[in-house]
C-alpha cells in the first residue's frame, strides 16, 4: 500500500512536467544507467539520450496526461508497475492511449525509473 502511493506520487508528478513542459523533471524520474522502449523506435539508453528522446516529446505541448497502476508487484528495492496512459488535447480529444510497464528502482532512498516500455492501444492508422 505505501509503494502505490508513492508510485502516484511520481506518476502524478511526471503528469505535471510533461503538462507544463518541464523536460529536466522528466528526466530526472529516470536513473542515469535507464533504458525506454518507446513505440516505433529503438530503446533510448542512459539520461542523455533520453533527455534528447523527451525534448521531442516537448515539441507537442501536451495538455492533459494521466497514468494509472493497475499492477504493481516487487520488493524493496525493485517494484513492477504495469498501467495505462491517456494524453489529450485539454478539450476532450483523445490524443493516445495505451499501457506501459515501468521497473522502479531504489536509488539513494528515492525511487527512480530503471527501464519503461510502452505502446498505443490506438488503431493503426490505414496504410495507402
Amino acid at each position: 500500500m505505501a509503494m502505490q502511493k508513492i508510485i502516484v506520487q511520481k506518476n502524478n508528478e511526471w503528469a505535471k512536467a510533461i503538462t507544463s513542459g518541464d523536460s529536466a523533471a522528466m528526466v530526472n524520474h529516470y536513473m542515469v544507467d535507464a533504458k525506454i522502449s518507446p513505440p516505433n523506435s529503438d530503446a533510448v539508453v542512459s539520461r542523455p539520450y533520453i533527455a534528447a528522446f523527451i525534448s521531442q516529446i516537448m515539441k507537442y505541448r501536451i495538455k492533459e496526461y494521466q497514468e494509472v497502476t493497475t499492477d504493481l508487484y516487487g520488493n524493496e528495492d525493485n517494484v513492477v508497475e504495469e498501467g495505462k496512459y491517456y494524453i489529450g488535447d485539454g478539450k476532450g480529444k483523445t490524443l493516445d492511449q495505451g499501457k506501459y510497464i515501468a521497473i522502479w528502482r531504489k536509488v539513494e532512498g528515492d525511487w527512480k525509473i530503471y527501464s519503461d516500455i510502452w505502446n498505443t492501444s490506438m488503431p493503426a492508422e490505414a496504410t495507402k
